[in-house]
């Protein structure tokens, strides 16, 4: 294969940072972490675990990497590791995009370690409207429930309107 192929032109094909979100239950709790007051990107908020996938780093790779620096759990402390799915996020701005693969597991413990990223609470799905999330995490949870039904990964994209109200929508 010529790799000169593979070259994207930003001006016909779309541009993604790719990043890995990971939703860690212990029976019938969620792995949440509440971001630091001085964090850039969603302050306050809470959210699943994940980050960007760095460069010669592999999708699961960057998951238990990301896992590890935010939580302290390892990949011997993850079981049933399953892909859920995946979204594609298009920016207001002239940017890349983002890629966001979804994934699910069972941690064996509730054992974990805070970072400088924010605090770690467990939370089961209807504690979630008792706290602030980013905007997408209570569909995204439901996508992961549903995903427990079928081995079909869900699909998704998200965009901003021309007021710049987040839009989501997922495949059936």
């Amino acid at each position: 294969m010529d790799p000169s192929e593979q070259q994207a032109d930003s001006n016909s094909h779309t541009l993604f940072i790719a990043r890995t979100l990971i939703f860690i239950r212990n029976d019938d709790r969620f792995l949440f972490i509440k971001g630091s007051p001085n964090k850039h990107t969603w302050p306050n908020l809470y959210n699943a675990i994940g980050g960007h996938i760095e460069k010669n780093e592999s999708i699961t790779s960057s998951l238990f990497r990301e896992l590890s620096e935010e939580t302290g759990l390892t990949q011997e402390n993850i079981h049933n590791l399953r892909f859920d799915g995946a979204i594609t996020i298009t920016l207001p701005e002239e940017s890349p995009n983002i890629m966001l693969f979804i994934f699910s597991g069972f941690s064996t413990t509730t054992n974990v370690k805070e970072s400088s990223e924010g605090t770690l609470h467990w939370l089961s799905p209807d504690d979630l409207s008792n706290v602030p999330t980013v905007a997408d995490i209570p569909l995204l949870i439901e996508q992961v429930l549903k995903a427990d039904d079928t081995n079909t990964p869900f699909t998704g994209h998200y965009w901003y309107d021309t007021d710049g109200n987040l839009k989501i929508t997922f495949s059936d």
